[in-house]
């Protein structure tokens, strides 16, 4: 694994020098993420010097240019990683992180009066960053903006939760609205077990509207024959249309099972549990051929299946080892036995990728918590728990 580990990270910081996204997803911040997990995971002086290069890059790059506010590609996600770095050589003076706090807070109040509540580019990204920050400073600010979000959202969620979940589809010209974990109603069910699991000082109940998506995503329901799966990807609202979820992290059952199964342990419900084995387990029938898989990474790629039915196993109690030797099989068939690491970009072309969601840096942390090297409670960042 060492050896595997230390080419996936040559790989990796061939690609610093060219890169210039401060994203904890899709640039540095989550690379940043991955050196200090290899510095501490092998103790290493080396991977601690890069670490530190590259939080000057990042703090270089902000300095120079305006950035989004996302938890995806912005300050959110790069404030996420310094709270969660732990790292003796990085000290963050609170003034900084109070200065971020404001910068998020105005721009959390624009993305509510856009009814942008996405995780990965709108509103809970960023409470999520919130979140976290809350239980390690707890100041009256950001219980208060913790607080003023969460009855927005839960007050939408329980008069119409069309309002939280319907946006523009970027591919079809129209409004749709999602069913995966990446952007769609499974996505928000994870968001509110966690708001209600890692917020304290909730002041309102989360059951209502939890039970409410829940219904929801029901109704979406029906086998698919194309993907072999019983969710769709999005539903296009002019035509009436559902699109074919692939197999992966951002849509599909994999995702879906994981948020009902969270929501099953949350309210206590037996036959949610069930539904949501039976999800996973349904989804060992799917080949290769049959799962649209293009390429490697977490997002839509063989890892973010070997992911998913790792973290299931672990779950579930149930032993999901052919299927995790399946998809690795294919993982090191794409990356060419972890020599290349090449996201397809939709359009039939591939490029180089180091990034956590669609790159060589979130294979690298696969790995690593598949090999028990590393905590899985990273994965909190791609909402999922």
């Amino acid at each position: 694994m060492k050896d595997v580990i230390s080419r996936i990270e040559k790989k990796v910081w061939q690609t610093i020098p060219g890169e210039n996204r401060i994203g904890l997803l899709d640039g540095l911040s989550g690379i940043a993420m991955f050196y200090n997990f290899l510095s501490k995971t092998y103790n290493n002086i080396e991977y601690q010097e890069k670490l530190l290069l590259i939080i000057d890059k990042i703090n270089n790059l902000i300095s120079e240019e305006s950035n989004s506010s996302s938890l995806c590609s912005g300050l959110a996600g790069y404030g996420w990683v310094l709270l969660n770095l732990n790292n003796d050589d990085i000290e963050i003076d609170e003034s900084y992180f109070e200065s971020l706090d404001l910068i998020l807070a105005e721009d959390l109040k624009e993305l509510l009066n856009k009814n942008n509540f996405d995780f990965l580019h709108g509103a809970m990204g960023i409470v999520f960053y919130f979140i976290n920050r809350n239980n390690i400073a707890k100041t009256d600010f950001l219980i208060e903006t913790l607080n003023n979000f969460s009855r927005e959202l839960i007050g939408k969620i329980n008069s119409n939760l069309n309002d939280v979940l319907i946006r523009e589809s970027a591919y079809h010209n129209d409004k749709c609205y999602y069913f995966g974990i990446a952007h769609g109603v499974s996505g928000l069910i994870n968001f509110l077990i966690y708001l209600s699991n890692n917020f304290k000082e909730l002041e309102i109940d989360v059951k209502e509207p939890l039970n409410i998506c829940i219904d929801f995503l029901k109704k979406g329901k029906k086998y698919d024959l194309k993907s072999k799966q019983f969710f769709p990807n999005v539903h296009i609202l002019k035509s009436e249309i559902s699109t074919s979820a692939l197999l992966g992290w951002c849509q599909g059952d994999l995702g879906i099972s994981n948020s009902l199964y969270n929501a099953s342990i949350f309210l206590n419900n037996n036959e949610l549990k069930n539904e949501a084995i039976a999800l996973m387990d349904n989804t060992k029938n799917i080949s290769l051929s049959e799962s649209n898989v293009k390429d490697f990474g977490i997002c839509h790629g063989s890892t973010g299946i070997i992911m998913q039915y790792h973290f299931a196993s672990l779950k579930f109690g149930i032993d999901y080892c052919n299927e995790i030797k399946i998809w690795d099989d294919v993982m090191r068939f794409q990356t060419k036995n972890f020599s290349e690491f090449l996201a397809h970009t939709g359009n039939g072309q591939y490029i180089e990728e180091a990034s956590i969601l669609k790159g060589a840096s979130g294979l690298g942390m696969v790995l690593l918590t598949i090999n028990n090297e590393i905590n899985p409670n990273w994965l909190s960042c791609i909402n999922l728990h």
